[in-house]
């Protein structure tokens, strides 16, 4: 049974000769690139052959096409005389291979044979005879062919017929499609159907009588208890709450305080950093003079950089010299070394070439009388395996006909044993039509008796229900009552708290004086900044007297410059004569000038003036100057200081005032005192609205949870009216309930006894007793089984007489098909012995002539070598033409390179003796002292940014050690009462243990109420079972009835009527998967019109004729999906082929039926699509192409 439960799916299709496919073909649907795809089509024009692939299928599987009757009469091509079809196929993850063959003989067609092999592991043969394989292959995928047909083959043009007929023309196509077998099927399964209702309705009211309904003043207690520990749970969270904001009141005073403390380090840091920046702008300021001599060091730097360099080179190009020199004479060695051997090779080569020639001459007649030899094998063999075959078929259909002529004296035998069994055709209905009737109605009468006691406890226990509301109800207006006058009182004592006014003016009178009192705190603060700024000396005289200073300094630099320019134009021109002196020793008084030709020079007769303090005086002049400078800058910062000191006091005052307004006051700049008086008595009154506001809000909390406790009573109140009038009105109905149920008692028992009397007429006449009450259907089904043992021997005896026909004639044909492959045999034989005494003779004589030697394979290797060889020279002589090349331009290069290095390093000697003698003349006394003053002028951005940055760094630093001390100040103004920090922790602590003994106590009491809940649920959900169980029987019971009827026109529609709901059932899941939107409807309970329901438009209904055409395939496409599934009896079928319905779509409708074949795809299934339209090409691009070919034949391609 788990078995017939499992998938089917085709695997592949191997065929022969099959109608126009001459020729062998084979179709793998799990392999690539069918197998990846999942859809495909099989395309190609009008009879080219494209049905007969899935003609291959059924003919492989049942030995029968859904076209031809006997299809070994005109399935096999016209050109041949043999073919065969064989179909693997895989049930779950067992596979198997089935088998068709068939041929002709002068022109008649022979019986045929089928094969069915088991190929998990290594392949076994199950069955090797035509009904044999097709039993079996029905009885492992559950499918005959006629439920292959329309489980794998869907008809889906039917269906489109079925939509389009007229409602009266419906039900005959719907039989003709469905088929006569699946219509009886669904006979039989009506009447076991009901029988299994029946039971389960019998179990569940046995389950529900053990049933019982749970105590509803145990239900309504325990809910009360749960309201009544949800409102203390609230509460007891309110005030957890309110201790959560103490709590997080002193957390935040800490982290204020930490806060407070790292803003103070922070500070310090920033002081220390200002004060190191500076001092390194002092160290700057002493560096200045370097300046002027920064462009010449940079250039000396260069010059030094530029000798070594040069050295560098040098050097570098003389080792790769010498390397050079090293691998050109290790090249010219190995060029010598491969000549030889190239020599060596070619001297062999030659001593060898005739004895190879003749060599390979033997070895190709070898080769060729080889191959004929294994060609005369083959056939052979091929002839011998025919031979084979053919006795095996003789000896099987001997066996086989000797086995058929036993069945049919046995068949016969019993036929004529059991004469009377014939006229239960015509008995059987009658008796099981009465025998229906009289289970149904002591099943009736079964399920009252069972009903009686229910019935009778329902109006006991719906009379305590009754008395139980009203109590209930008058224990809700008594606590409705008390909530009333609580509230009352309440609302009283909160308009006395608030007087005139409300909670939000409260709140924001707070929120004011809460301002006033910052504000009043920060003039304490402002007056505070006012007393620090606040010196002695009036600041606009000391600013006075620094700007007369600046004056005088700016007057006596730049006479100190003026006398520096001077000793450096002295200095200048003592260079100049200095340079001059040799050319001054050759002048001669009263001579001429040898450079101007003058006759008078200064100093010739005198000598040269006394220069020897122009450095020492040039040098003092200097210092002064930078005296001077340094101090007219320190003047300038002490203005800058001191204009900021005005500045900021104006800013204060102005502050003052604006914060003033802001509290709500006027106070002179120096009277922090009475401010500080004046936020003594803000802070009270600022306390009290608070203590007033926390009394309001509480009685405000406690009203507002009393108004909605009032409203859950009063909700309640009117719930508990609504259930007694409920159950008052359940009462009513239970008393007339079990007033019915006697009633239908008494007319049960009249039926039965009628019924009784009728059957006992019947069974006399079939010569049966009347079996005892209660044995009816026993007997009944024994009747059956009779009457389907006769039919099944006639049909039997039936198919035994055509397999012996078709056998007998297979018997005499074989023989004649044996001698012709004897002949054959006889002359393959002697070609073979011929074959291997020529090919022993030409290995013989090879042997003799050159016994193991391989003279061909050592020409190879000869001439390899020299190829090799004559490879390896080449690549030798271009590696040291590049050598030599680059040697000759290296060595042309090194006398310019040593140039230019002498050249360099002369002129940084040069340039660092004229350096050093600038800098001593500024006042450096190394150069070393020259780079460290340039290395802090290079830095002078950097510093003087960084002092920049040290000096914001420390104004934030301190604006943020201020802040936090005013956070902190305001959050110690907002303390929220006396408690400390551990006493508000222990009161968390104990309120936390309170709520948490509540939580538990109220999980227990939802559990408990749950519970019983669950139990009045599963009561009501038993009770509505064995309600929609009895519908359920009921409707069995009345298409069994239906189906009873006399009237055989009026059985057959009903079935039909039937197989169409079922059907509908089935197409409906797949349409709502395909297009998402429709649904099939019937019109009415009887008849055959279809209607369909548009979920887009409000689920509204319209007639199929409304479809469109691209809908109106998609809906039958759907059909014949229902009806595959229900001929397949549910087993799951992955292969599906589509042979109709494309070529009326236009192009939108084509491509939303290619979104619903694709959506079939996405579910696991293979589809492939039959189609001569060429614009199903362009829509699924994996195809199966059967094209015709000159003379009549197709042949089968397949493309991705």
């Amino acid at each position: 049974h788990h078995r017939r439960r499992e998938t089917m799916k085709i695997l592949g299709v191997k065929f022969k000769n099959l109608s126009a496919l001459s020729g062998e073909w084979e179709i793998r649907f799990d392999q690539p690139p069918l197998a990846d795809t999942g859809l495909f089509a099989i395309v190609g024009p009008n009879g080219s052959g494209k049905t007969t692939i899935l003609d291959a299928l059924s003919l492989a599987l049942y030995g029968e096409t859904p076209r031809m009757r006997n299809p070994e009469s005109g399935i096999i091509n016209w050109q041949s005389n043999d073919s065969y079809s064989e179909v693997t196929f895989a049930i779950g993850t067992h596979v198997y291979r089935s088998k068709w063959s068939g041929c002709k003989v002068a022109g008649r067609p022979e019986p045929p044979e089928m094969i069915l092999a088991d190929l998990n592991g290594t392949e076994t043969v199950l069955e090797d005879r035509v009904i044999r394989v097709r039993d079996r292959v029905a009885e492992l995928t559950g499918l005959d062919f006629k439920r292959f047909c329309r489980s794998i083959l869907l008809a889906q043009g039917d269906f489109a017929a079925f939509l389009d007929a007229l409602e009266s023309e419906r039900a005959e196509i719907l039989e003709r499609i469905i088929g006569p077998e699946l219509i009886r099927e669904l006979e039989g399964s009506i009447f076991t159907q009901v029988q299994a209702e029946e039971t389960r309705l019998l179990e569940l009211q046995d389950v529900a009588s053990r049933h019982t309904s749970p105590d509803k003043d145990r239900t309504e207690s325990l809910q009360e208890s749960v309201e009544n520990q949800q409102e203390e749970l609230a509460q007891t969270q309110e005030i957890l709450d309110e201790l959560r904001v103490q709590e997080d009141w002193y957390q935040r005073m800490t982290l204020a305080e930490s806060e407070q403390e790292g803003a103070a380090e922070v500070l310090v840091i920033a002081q220390a950093q200002h004060a190191q920046t500076e001092k390194d702008l002092r160290r700057l300021e002493e560096a200045l003079p370097a300046r002027s001599l920064c462009q010449d060091l940079g250039s000396f730097q260069n010059l030094e950089a530029e000798a070594q360099t040069a050295a560098d080179q040098l050097h570098q190009l003389e080792a790769s010299i010498q390397t050079l020199e090293a691998q050109s004479l290790e090249l010219e060695e190995r060029l010598r070394e491969s000549r030889v051997a190239t020599e060596e090779a070619r001297h062999r080569l030659q001593e060898r070439s005739e004895e190879i020639q003749g060599a390979w001459l033997r070895d190709r007649d070898i080769a060729v009388e080889e191959q004929q030899l294994a060609e005369v094998t083959a056939r052979l063999e091929a002839l011998e395996r025919s031979q084979a075959e053919n006795l095996q078929q003789q000896a099987e259909i001997g066996d086989r006909i000797a086995a058929l002529r036993i069945r049919q004296q046995e068949i016969d035998q019993w036929l004529t044993a059991n004469p009377g069994v014939a006229r239960l055709e015509n008995q059987v209905p009658v008796v099981e039509e009465i025998v229906n009737r009289l289970s149904d109605e002591r099943h009736q009468l079964e399920l009252a008796r069972a009903r009686k006691p229910e019935v009778v406890k329902a109006e006991r226990v719906t009379g305590k229900g009754l008395r139980r509301a009203e109590k209930a109800l008058q224990a809700v207006q008594r606590k409705v009552d008390k909530l009333v006058a609580r509230k009352t009182k309440r609302e009283r004592q909160l308009e006395e708290l608030l007087a005139d006014g409300t909670l939000d003016s409260l709140i924001a009178d707070q929120r004011n004086r809460k301002r006033q009192l910052e504000a009043c705190k920060q003039l304490i603060k402002i007056g505070q900044e006012y007393r620090e700024q606040v010196i002695d000396e009036d600041l606009h005289e000391a600013l006075a007297r620094i700007q007369t200073e600046q004056e005088r300094l700016t007057q006596l630099l730049a006479q100190e410059q003026a006398q520096l320019a001077q000793w450096e134009e002295t200095a200048r021109w003592r260079d100049t004569l200095k340079r001059l002196g040799p050319e001054r020793e050759v002048l001669k008084v009263g001579g001429p000038c040898p450079l101007c030709g003058a006759l008078d020079h200064p100093f010739v007769e005198k000598g040269l003036p006394e220069f020897e303090t122009v450095d020492s005086q040039l040098r003092e002049q200097r210092k002064k100057v930078t005296a001077l400078r340094i101090q007219l800058s320190s003047l300038n910062a002490s203005e800058t200081q001191i204009r900021a000191q005005v500045g900021t006091l104006t800013a204060i005052h102005k502050a003052w005032a604006e914060t003033c307004a802001q509290a709500g006051g006027e106070w002179p700049i120096t009277g922090s005192e009475v401010v500080a008086l004046e936020i003594g008595i803000r802070r009270k009154a600022i306390k009290q609205c608070k203590s007033r506001i926390r009394a309001a809000r509480w009685r405000s909390w406690r009203l507002r949870r009393l108004n909605r406790a009032l409203h859950k009573r009063s909700d309640r109140l009117s719930g508990k009216e609504q259930a007694c009038e409920q159950s008052r009105n359940r009462h009513q109905m239970a008393a007339q309930t079990m007033a019915e149920l006697e009633e239908e008692l008494r007319e049960l028992h009249q039926t039965e006894h009628a019924a009784r009397e009728l059957l006992a007429e019947n069974f006399t006449s079939m010569e049966e007793s009347l079996p005892p009450v209660g044995q009816e259907m026993d007997l009944l089904v024994l009747l059956r089984n009779r009457l389907q043992d006769y039919r099944n021997h006639l049909l039997e005896r039936d198919a035994a007489a055509g397999q012996l026909s078709s056998l007998d004639a297979q018997q005499r044909t074989l023989p004649q098909d044996l001698e012709p492959l004897r002949e054959q045999i006889k002359i393959v034989i002697e070609e073979l012995a011929a074959g291997r005494n020529r090919l022993a003779a030409l290995q013989a004589e090879r042997e003799q002539v050159f016994g193991s030697f391989d003279p061909v394979r050592e020409r190879q290797d000869l001439e390899q070598a020299i190829e090799l060889h004559n490879a390896e020279q080449m690549a030798l002589r271009e590696e040291m033409e590049t050598i030599r090349r680059t040697l000759r331009e290296e060595h042309t290069a090194l006398p310019e390179v040593g140039l230019q290095a002498e050249n360099t390093r002369a002129a940084a000697t040069e340039a660092e003796a004229k350096l050093l003698e600038q800098a001593i003349a500024t006042g450096f006394g190394s150069l070393d002292e020259l780079r460290s003053c340039v290395t802090w002028l290079e830095r002078e951005d950097a510093i003087r940014g960084h002092h920049a940055d040290t000096e914001k760094t420390l104004g934030e630093a301190r604006l943020r050690a201020e802040a936090t001390q005013r956070e902190l100040e305001a959050m110690r103004a907002e303390s929220l009462g006396g408690d400390s920090l551990e006493l508000v922790r222990w009161k968390m602590a104990e309120a936390a243990k309170h709520r948490d003994s509540l939580q538990v106590r109220l999980r227990d009491a939802e559990a408990e109420l749950r519970s019983l809940r669950e139990e009045e649920r599963d009561y009501r959900e038993l009770q509505r079972a064995v309600t929609d169980q009895q519908k359920v029987c009921d409707h069995m019971r009345a298409e069994q009835r239906a189906l009873q009827s006399r009237d055989p026109a009026a059985v057959a529609r009903k079935l039909q009527r039937l197989m169409l709901e079922r059907l509908l059932g089935r197409a409906n899941s797949h349409l709502e998967a395909l297009s998402g939107r429709y649904a099939l409807r019937p019109v009415s309970e009887e008849g055959f019109g279809l209607q369909i329901e548009d979920v887009f438009q409000a689920r509204d209904c319209r007639p199929v004729k409304t479809l469109s055409g691209g809908e109106s395939f998609v809906v039958s496409l759907c059909l014949a999906l229902g009806l595959s599934e229900m001929a397949s009896d549910d087993r799951r079928i992955e292969s599906l082929f589509l042979d109709e319905g494309f070529g009326t779509l236009d192009d939108e409708m084509l491509y939303r039926v290619m979104a619903s074949l694709k959506k079939l795809r996405a579910n696991g299934k293979m589809v492939g699509v039959i189609s001569h339209v060429k614009r199903l090409g362009d829509e699924i691009s994996t195809q199966i192409r059967v094209e015709k070919q000159p003379g009549g034949s197709s042949r089968i391609s397949i493309v991705a």
